[in-house]
């Protein structure tokens, strides 16, 4: 939060972001990671850039207990639609269940997201953020993002 919430805009796309978590928590999905990336974790406060429209997040989860694929699909199907999840949640969202027997595939969909995210458009290596899907410290997130008074935190 303290990073990356270096604008109103920044901001307004993370309390989007932790909406979204907050969203996957009441689906039940709390067991995973999520990677994010894209031009959010970009430092564009040095450039000509407008700064991003969205963050890029993909979900990797374990399924709830009581559910497979279809049955979470057909009761949180919003969480599926990713130009709702993008216009309601400034999220550009895509979610890899780590429940499958499928081992390349989800060796194929790792390597896949980490060649696309570990480098520039140019070839130059970057990296990306790793953040628990559990939602320990999401309250402290808000808190972060919520703290309007403290200029000097947004200048960091």
């Amino acid at each position: 939060m303290q990073r990356f919430g270096s604008s109103d805009r920044r901001r307004e796309i993370l309390a989007g972001f932790l909406e979204y978590r907050a969203a996957l928590h009441r689906a039940g999905l709390v067991r995973g990671f999520q990677w994010v990336n894209g031009s959010f974790i970009t430092d564009t406060t040095h450039t000509a850039s407008p700064g991003p429209d969205d963050i890029d997040v993909v979900t990797f989860f374990h399924l709830p207990d009581g559910y497979n694929q279809d049955s979470l699909a057909a009761e949180f199907p919003e969480l599926l639609n990713k130009q709702e999840v993008l216009g309601k949640y400034h999220t550009d969202a895509d979610l890899i269940c780590l429940d499958t027997s499928n081992m390349f595939y989800l060796l194929k969909v790792a390597v896949y997201w980490n060649m696309i995210w570990s480098h520039t458009v140019r070839g130059e290596r970057k990296g990306y953020v790793a953040i628990s899907l559990f939602n320990d410290m999401d309250e402290v997130a808000w808190a972060i993002l919520s703290d309007e008074g403290s200029d000097t935190m947004w200048a960091q």
